[in-house]
C-alpha cells in the first residue's frame, strides 16, 4: 500500500550516499548491521504480510539483520481494546516473541 511505498522511499533516501563525507560514501552506513524486527498491522485479513515480504529483501540488501520471527496483525481495527492493548493473548505473545528476538540478537551482535 501507500505506507509501504513511503517506508521504501524513506529507506532509499536514508541509504543514499553523502557525497561530501567519505565515511558515508558507501550508502549503507545508516543501516549496516542494524537489527530489524518485522511487525505490521492492517484492517485486511493478511495484516500487512505482503508489505513485509517486499521490505525484507530491501532491508537485507541494506545490510540489516532481519529477525526470523515476524508478526502481521490482520483485522487490526478489532484487535485492540479501549486502552489500546491487544485483546488476543496469542497476538500479544507473537509481538513479544519478535521483540525478544530483536533484543537478544542486538545484544549478541553488539558484544
Amino acid at each position: 500500500g501507500s505506507y509501504t511505498a513511503l517506508l521504501k522511499n524513506t529507506i532509499d533516501w536514508v541509504s543514499s550516499p553523502v557525497k561530501a563525507d567519505p565515511a558515508w560514501q558507501e550508502g549503507f552506513k545508516s543501516f549496516s548491521g542494524k537489527v530489524v524486527g518485522m511487525l505490521s498491522a492492517s484492517p485486511g485479513a493478511l495484516g500487512g504480510l505482503r508489505s513485509q515480504s517486499h521490505l525484507v529483501p530491501l532491508l537485507l540488501n541494506a545490510q540489516c539483520w532481519v529477525a526470523p520471527k515476524a508478526f502481521a496483525l490482520g483485522h487490526a481495527g478489532d484487535a485492540f481494546d479501549a486502552q489500546g492493548e491487544l485483546v488476543n493473548e496469542k497476538h500479544r505473545s507473537s509481538v513479544q516473541a519478535v521483540i525478544t528476538q530483536v533484543l537478544d540478537a542486538s545484544r549478541r551482535l553488539n558484544d
